[in-house]
């Protein structure tokens, strides 16, 4: 009976590994740069499924329809079978889907502004100068905070799967990928209530993606008005990381997008934890981000 425990529990975190395999591919694609045209998204699917069929597992265990650029991802689904729901829940698949939401937000932010024309626009003379900067500051800042989770993201998923393939039991599997799971959320901030971190930047997103849209067709004033909501967002971003400075994911994540007050003096080394260390050095000074779009013309030429 016992041989026969072990020989379930071993097909139990065999079937786990591979289904996280398949999690860790659709969750760190989300945030590929490549995932930008109808082919390159209909060919992620493909992979997906391959992966899934490779695995015996069926596509409705996870299900990511309507993966799109230009529209967002809100209809992916992760619902492990019996019994790998043990360890990986109804709730670990609904967080999943939220980071997985979450990057897909910034890599459709981060393509759309890319694809703004830089040769043949309809923006005039008089603004193009100052709207083209605006458009690289917003992607520097969607781009940072990209790279953030990514990074993130994947540290986690090599721990995780690290233990994972040293566990020999049922428990333990299911100790090491809450805390993988907890590491992840963390990490990206979005379990932090005070910061809303995945709603602001969503709104973000969304300015980024209707900026892009309003300036390949030449409409100036609303390039202006979306760019005015991304900045709002942005500096309201700002202001929630600073409140956290405890937090060294709060601090990794301002350093990456920027920071947007009028200086960024020298911390005291007395307020933070021995792990501040792990950020680089930045005692340089910033402008906020409204000033420099005032004076765009004058910064560029």
């Amino acid at each position: 009976m016992y041989k026969r425990c072990c020989l379930v529990a071993s097909a139990i975190l065999r079937d786990v590994r591979s289904m996280c395999d398949v999690i860790r591919y659709l969750v760190l694609s989300a945030g590929a740069a490549s995932l930008d045209t109808e082919y390159s998204k209909s060919l992620h699917v493909y992979k997906l499924r391959a992966q899934l069929e490779a695995r015996r597992f069926d596509r409705r265990h996870i299900s990511a329809v309507d993966i799109g650029i230009d529209s967002g991802t809100r209809r992916i689904l992760i619902t492990p079978p019996e019994p790998l729901s043990i360890i990986i829940t109804a709730g670990h698949g609904r967080r999943y889907a939220k980071i997985y939401t979450f990057l897909t937000d910034l890599t459709r932010a981060a393509f759309a502004l890319s694809e703004v024309e830089l040769r043949e626009h309809h923006v005039s003379p008089e603004c193009s100068r100052q709207l083209f900067y605006c458009c690289s500051t917003m992607l520097r800042v969607i781009s940072g905070a990209r790279d953030h989770v990514l990074a993130e993201l994947d540290s986690v998923w090599q721990d995780f799967l690290d233990d994972l393939d040293s566990v020999s039991t049922i428990d333990h599997a299911i100790n090491a990928h809450r805390r993988a799971m907890k590491s992840m959320m963390q990490r990206t901030l979005l379990d932090v209530s005070n910061l809303t971190t995945g709603r602001t930047v969503e709104v973000m997103c969304e300015s980024c993606v209707r900026f892009a849209q309003a300036m390949n067709a030449g409409d100036e004033s609303s390039a202006f008005i979306h760019y005015r909501c991304f900045d709002d967002h942005a500096q309201l971003l700002r202001e929630k990381l600073t409140v956290e400075r405890a937090n060294i994911y709060a601090r990794t994540l301002l350093w990456r997008i920027g920071n947007g007050g009028e200086f960024l003096e020298e911390e005291d080394e007395d307020m933070f934890p021995d792990d501040a260390s792990q950020l680089p050095s930045k005692s340089t000074t910033f402008r906020s981000l409204r000033d420099l779009s005032k004076s765009a013309t004058q910064l560029i030429y």
